[in-house]
């Protein structure tokens, strides 16, 4: 079946539409008007496979502090705002090598999470607000510099396969990978207890900034896929933890600190050799 919405498709806090094998053209306006229900937090739930939507219109949460996920491909050629709680897009585009040419948007205090799925940022397409952006299980490429304040990474991947930089005013790193060939500073706070940097690109830390690495064994953080690393702040470990690299590149003109010893079980290492190629 195929639904096309050109008016409104509302769902009211905690109510949830099931699809499968089906297809929503929405040129109008989806909303969801409050949270999705528990345990999935959906409000479009993909019920056994074959479900797809193509926004021409515009997706949007405007209520409630949690998340409303959409479970099934999207296609966005339109708009899809978060504004308020989390709006979470749970799967990638319909097709392979299909790309988004359409807008997103995070409003101030809400989050937009990418969680599931291979989506392809294409041209036309933008990430644009003062709110949160988020990645938790999608792989991400996005050809542009990222300018959302907050970016959270705890797991999938975000590719930045940019020409010019990205600059962050804050990074959350508990999982996944941060790669691509674009350059990135994070120019403010920057917590960093798992995930992965990678890429070609140069990551910097400023002056005045402090990186504290708080994963404390099994290679938790890496450092590698040719990545190059720039300390111009402070890199801290605290006693016990780790940072493990393989082919890439530390250059530290600022401060790296050892807060106590490296890690038992781990030559002691705080910076480990994973593999070949690592250098400071």
């Amino acid at each position: 079946r195929t639904l096309v919405n050109n008016g409104r498709l509302a769902f009211p806090d905690g109510t949830i539409l099931c699809v499968g094998n089906a297809l929503i053209r929405n040129a109008g306006t989806l909303t969801a008007q409050g949270d999705g229900p528990g345990p999935w937090s959906t409000v479009v739930y993909a019920y056994a496979t074959g479900g797809q939507l193509v926004n021409t219109g515009r997706i949007e949460k405007t209520g409630g502090s949690g998340t409303a996920a959409i479970g099934i491909p999207v296609d966005n050629a339109g708009t899809v705002a978060a504004g308020s709680g989390t709006l979470s897009l749970a799967a990638g585009n319909t097709a392979a090598g299909a790309s988004d040419t359409g807008g997103y948007t995070v409003a101030a205090g809400a989050t937009l999470d990418f969680a599931g799925g291979t989506r392809v940022l294409g041209a036309g397409s933008s990430i644009t607000g003062p709110g949160t952006l988020s990645v938790s299980g999608a792989v991400l490429h996005v050809p542009f510099p990222v300018s959302q304040p907050a970016l959270v990474m705890t797991g999938g991947e975000l590719d930045l396969d940019t020409a010019s930089p990205t600059s962050l005013a804050s990074l959350a790193m508990s999982g996944g990978t941060l790669g691509g060939a674009g350059d990135v500073t994070v120019r403010g706070s920057w917590t960093w207890s798992g995930g992965e940097l990678s890429g070609s690109g140069t990551t910097t830390i400023p002056s005045g900034v402090t990186v504290t690495v708080t994963s404390a064994g099994a290679c938790g953080t890496v450092l590698d896929g040719g990545r190059t690393l720039v300390n111009n702040g402070r890199l801290a470990f605290p006693d016990g933890t780790i940072l493990c690299v393989e082919n890439a590149l530390i250059r530290n003109a600022g401060t790296l600190t050892a807060q106590g010893d490296g890690p038992a079980g781990w030559d002691s290492s705080l910076l480990y050799a994973d593999g070949s190629g690592g250098q400071l």
